[in-house]
């Protein structure tokens, strides 16, 4: 079992997978390219992370609702994913439109 009652591997596809909607944005693309790591964590990531979270919640339910209930794992993971955004995007990763 890994964090949140997921397997390893589920929890990493999971990760990866917030990570592609994240990439979509244009608005964070712009503000990971104009801001500092942390800065861009405290930005907008934040809402579009939870916003993410309440997406996949059918298809994840457990993790999603752990995520919802507690806000110290969610801002855990979330700053794990906004990182993992901020790096790709400053890697020349641009937004996707959708």
């Amino acid at each position: 079992m890994c964090l949140l009652g997921a397997t390893k591997g589920n929890f990493i596809g999971l990760v990866t997978t917030w990570q592609g909607r994240l990439m979509a944005s244009e608005k964070l693309a712009a503000q990971a390219l104009n801001n500092s790591e942390e800065q861009f964590a405290m930005g907008d990531v934040r809402d579009e992370f939870t916003d993410v979270v309440i997406e996949a919640k059918d298809a994840q339910n457990h993790i999603a609702d752990q995520l919802l209930k507690d806000e110290r794992i969610m801002g855990v993971i979330q700053k794990m994913v906004a990182k993992m955004v901020w790096k790709k995007f400053q890697e020349g990763g641009a937004a996707i439109r959708r």
